[in-house]
């Protein structure tokens, strides 16, 4: 009787360890997911703004104000601060291949 709990007290680190794997590669699995989902979303919406400070060039409009013009035309989809964060990246962008 004695050598039957034996093993099973020395299987339970073991099981442990096993699913302990699994919840983790589990987590790994989910991050990587959101992580490809937040960078679609984001390329989708770097896209409309390309678009509407392409549009807001056109019509002649000064920089000034440009970000609460494009936030206001989304409809409150970006804030004003978030699209002056992306207009400052893509302005980075554009500085560093020319």
């Amino acid at each position: 009787m004695r050598t039957a709990s034996v093993t099973a007290a020395a299987r339970q680190p073991a099981q442990a360890a096993l699913v302990g794997r699994k919840v983790l590669a589990g987590l790994d699995r989910g991050r990587a997911i959101a992580i490809a989902q937040a960078k679609a979303r984001s390329a989708q919406r770097v896209g409309l703004i390309v678009v509407l400070v392409n549009t807001d060039t056109q019509q002649g409009r000064p920089d000034r104000g440009r970000a609460g013009r494009i936030a206001r035309k989304l409809g409150g989809l970006i804030s004003e601060r978030h699209v002056k964060r992306i207009l400052d990246r893509l302005s980075r962008m554009s500085d560093c291949k020319g």
